[in-house]
């Protein structure tokens, strides 16, 4: 995905390109609320992948990838790759549930 900081910004609702380029050139790191306005966007960008670097960019690439192999032939390597896909769908599933989960503690201290 190609897409300018100036032009990112904008279509996020940024008013300023400033924190994009400090992303961008390793200055800062993404925070979740600008993860956020990235997902909220382009929903196909993968949050996860966005905060950590792991997994696929673009949602459902790994499925898309898997689904236009011959289906008549589930060979080994077909398996293996289903079985990454589905390794990486369960790690993205437990990093939100930990992010969450801390959410959800940080929010309970502050009400206690």
């Amino acid at each position: 995905m190609k897409i300018s900081a100036n032009k990112l910004s904008s279509e996020i609702g940024l008013t300023a390109n400033t924190s994009i380029y400090h992303i961008k050139n390793g200055r800062n790191g993404i925070s979740p609320d600008l993860a956020n306005k990235i997902v909220d966007r382009y929903p196909e960008i993968n949050y996860i992948w966005l905060l950590t670097g792991e997994g696929e960019m673009i949602e459902g690439e790994m499925e898309q990838s898997i689904a236009s192999e011959p289906a008549p032939e589930y060979g080994m390597d077909f398996l293996i790759k289903e079985n990454q896909f589905l390794k990486q769908q369960i790690l993205n599933k437990d990093q939100e549930i930990e992010r969450l989960w801390n959410l959800f503690e940080k929010g309970s201290k502050k009400a206690v």
